[in-house]
């Protein structure tokens, strides 16, 4: 500022200075010279300006001669800084990422932990029934010496008793030769004494149970079951429904030689229901009695192929009507019933999950009630049940078998093992229902 006033006033002078002696340049005139001088001065103003800001400041020099080359740094400095600032906020993110991954690796560790801690428990209870096994083991073997030393012992006394049957067995002749000889001698009214004697005690026998509610023959009871496939005639079906009677005439005369108690001469050992039939006769109710030979061939029509469409035939039952005793008619009638497949060979009837830590007794109550499921499941598919009201039989061994194998897995650490019950063969409506057991290993 002070150059340019500097400038300008020295300027202002010499114009003044050249006006007044009315000095021209160039041959110009005077007015023409003063702008020319003025003009001149305003240039020479703004040239020493920039010369002065050139050799003044270095800062000032550099903006005016390297001013595209700063500006171009700068841009590039500007890129620079947001390439670092992209890169830190992905290493933001990638440290983000590590730190998620670092909880998550520090979840699976304590969950870990806690896996190893309940393997080391059951590792603990594992060795705990080991030691009971083995102790079970060696009282096992004790009692087995135990057992071969009471069998030699038993040896012996089986030696010593052949030899005392050897002396009983003759002895026993000698007495039968006796008896013989008393028999001889016996008379007859001793024998009618003591026919009479055995009567009388027979009676009573069948007195006391009547007033116990011990009969020979119960109401409801099944004497005789039978399954009978179509049949193409009606003199076959009539075959097997009198078949079927007289087994049920077996069986009440097998139950009565059991008691020891005999029927009277023409007591029939069964007899059947009698079917009466409600007419009207003159607008008058009346009654008639169906013969028991008309009852037979009517139960025979129903075993024929057209009225038994059932591919496994007609169950054919004689069922107990009213309780007798032993001595007496039972009073019997037929039942029927279409024989159908309850149980296809296969099926799944029941499914039971066991594990390591239950108790032997607990193990055993679970599969005994594994088996009261299977039977409420085959009667409510309407099979039909035994003389004892049971559905089916096991073999002795079956159930403990199914036993030690749970115990062999467990054995052999297997901290879960599923018991499967299937049907053995196709069950049909008359049964029985055979079971087969899987564990799986």
């Amino acid at each position: 500022m002070a150059l340019s006033a500097l400038t300008a006033y020295y300027a202002d002078i010499w114009g003044r200075k050249l006006g007044k002696q009315r000095k021209t340049l160039f041959g110009w005139r005077p007015k023409r010279t003063a702008v020319f001088i003025i003009t001149v001065s305003g240039a020479m103003i703004a040239l020493l300006s920039f010369v002065v800001l050139l050799t003044a400041d270095k800062g000032i020099r550099r903006a005016l001669t390297q001013w595209d080359q700063t500006v171009d740094r700068l841009t590039k400095a500007q890129a620079e800084v947001d390439r670092q600032k992209a890169a830190l906020a992905s290493s933001e993110a990638d440290v983000h990422a590590i730190e998620t991954r670092l909880n998550s690796s520090r979840q699976q560790f304590r969950a870990a932990a806690a896996r190893v801690a309940a393997a080391q428990a059951q590792l603990k209870i594992r060795q705990e029934n080991l030691q009971r096994v083995q102790a079970d083991l060696t009282q096992a073997r004790y009692g087995l010496q135990q057992a071969a030393a009471q069998v030699q012992q038993t040896h012996a006394e089986l030696s010593a008793a052949q030899d005392d049957l050897t002396r009983t067995r003759a002895a026993v002749a000698k007495g039968k030769a006796e008896l013989a000889r008393i028999k001889t001698y016996s008379d007859r009214a001793t024998q009618a004494a003591f026919e009479s004697t055995r009567l009388r005690l027979l009676a009573e026998r069948n007195a006391s149970e009547a007033a116990q509610g011990v009969y020979g023959v119960q109401r409801g009871d099944e004497l005789i079951r039978r399954v009978i496939p179509p049949q193409s005639t009606l003199a076959q079906a009539r075959e097997n429904v009198a078949r079927t009677l007289n087994d049920a005439r077996t069986m009440v005369a097998k139950r009565a030689r059991e008691r020891a108690i005999p029927f009277d001469t023409g007591v029939p050992y069964v007899k059947l229901l009698p079917k009466i039939i409600r007419t009207t006769v003159d607008g008058k109710p009346a009654t008639r009695i169906v013969s028991e030979q008309k009852v037979l061939d009517a139960v025979a029509s129903q075993l024929l192929s057209p009225n038994s469409p059932s591919p496994g035939g007609v169950v054919l039952q004689v069922i107990a009507m009213q309780n007798a005793l032993l001595g007496q008619t039972a009073i019997v009638d037929f039942r029927l019933t279409e024989n159908h497949v309850v149980f296809e060979k296969g099926t799944e009837l029941a499914r039971i999950t066991l594990n390591s830590r239950q108790t032997k007794a607990e193990v055993m109550d679970a599969l005994t009630g594994s088996l009261m499921e299977v039977r409420t499941s085959a009667l409510k598919n309407n099979l039909m049940r035994n003389s004892d009201d049971s559905v089916g039989s096991l073999p002795a061994y079956q159930l403990p078998d199914v036993y030690s194998e749970v115990q062999r897995a467990f054995r052999e650490r297997q901290d879960v093992v599923t018991v499967h019950i299937y049907a053995a063969q196709d069950t049909w409506t008359a049964g029985p229902l055979t079971l087969r057991f899987k564990v799986d290993r």
